[in-house]
């Protein structure tokens, strides 16, 4: 079975929702256009296409080796990246110092609310403890 009988059984669309491989993907390989394809995709999308409708494609997995190994390597390609400049990176280092001051400012307002409101009973009565041991200290000193 080939790529064109799966195709008479369902549409493209079908085939792109349930393998996750983009509709012009499906089409370059029913065409056979590999120029357009690199190697490790053309032949990831047949390994999918193989496991998920459970048919071999191994013809057209030869006419892919067969193309690549006439025409070269992907490796010759040439790759495009975007440059960083240090403006990004002076970006980047702002932002995070100010979620280093939100965070710290949260963690700061968190430990005073718990000190003041929430754990309120006990600690007043853990202050009131030391304050009747500071004055009955202070009554002795005051006695002698």
């Amino acid at each position: 079975m080939q790529l064109n009988d799966i195709l008479e059984e369902t549409d493209v669309k079908k085939i792109s929702q349930k393998t996750n491989i983009s509709k012009e993907n499906i089409v370059m390989l029913m065409d056979e256009d590999f120029a357009s394809l690199i190697k490790a995709k053309a032949l990831g999308f047949i390994s999918i296409l193989e496991r998920d409708y459970e048919v071999d494609l191994k013809t057209l997995r030869e006419k892919a080796l067969a193309y690549y190994e006439k025409h070269g390597n992907d490796e010759e390609r040439m790759v495009f990246t975007v440059p960083v400049s240090e403006e990004n990176i002076e970006n980047t280092k702002g932002s995070f110092n100010w979620t280093l001051v939100i965070v710290l400012g949260l963690l700061a307002y968190t430990s005073w609310y718990f000190i003041t409101k929430y754990d309120e009973k006990t600690f007043s009565s853990f202050i009131s403890f030391v304050q009747d041991t500071v004055d009955s200290d202070d009554k002795k000193e005051l006695s002698k």
